[in-house]
């Protein structure tokens, strides 16, 4: 994410859900290394994935929301790309890409995912929307939670029932270009 190549202003915010691998120290060294740009919320007790997402979400205060979870990566020019899209399609609410599959027990990167659906009706059958290549207005994001309050539902992940609001609610467009890379792990929630 640091790495990405743009003139844009903006913020990292990370939330560290009570993890007891070490992350929290790479985290509070990166802090260090990019005080200006690194937000840091080191959650006291376990919020849980929907819980911690909405915990993030809700702490940005920038035009646009882009996401990556700790085991994800960006590709070079995802960032330009994509906030140059939205800058020139004031009718679109959210667009995303594709993202290449990276399995990490073979340690190779093996096709893509991410598909054209974009409409409710065809995402209500399929979600084709990597989390991870996502680009949404903040202010769309903040209605999704006045209207919806999704950390009040029993959901199991957070993503799937904002895109369909989103597609409810707005215009998702797709972009057909791998952004980003999906780390495919055999332990994954997903």
């Amino acid at each position: 994410i640091l790495s990405q190549e743009h003139d844009y202003i903006y913020e990292v915010i990370v939330g560290d859900d009570c993890s007891t691998d070490g992350t929290r120290d790479i985290l509070l060294n990166y802090q260090t290394r990019y005080p200006e740009n690194i937000t840091l919320l080191l959650n006291e007790t376990n919020l849980g994935v929907v819980g911690n997402y909405f915990n993030v979400i809700q702490h940005c205060s920038g035009e646009y929301i882009m996401q990556c979870a700790g085991d994800d990566w960006w590709l070079p020019n995802k960032v330009n790309a994509q906030i140059h899209y939205m800058d020139t399609h004031a009718e679109c609410g959210m667009c995303y890409t594709k993202a290449t599959n990276y399995i990490q027990e073979r340690g190779c990167q093996i096709g893509s995912w991410g598909g054209p659906y974009t409409k409710f009706g065809d995402l209500i059958k399929a979600n084709t929307i990597p989390a991870l290549t996502i680009v949404a207005r903040t202010h769309l994001m903040f209605k999704y939670i006045d209207e919806i309050s999704p950390m009040s539902h029993d959901w199991k992940m957070e993503d799937y029932p904002m895109w369909l609001w989103f597609a409810h609610n707005s215009q998702i467009n797709f972009i057909d270009k791998e952004t980003s890379v999906y780390r495919v792990l055999s332990n994954s929630a997903s």
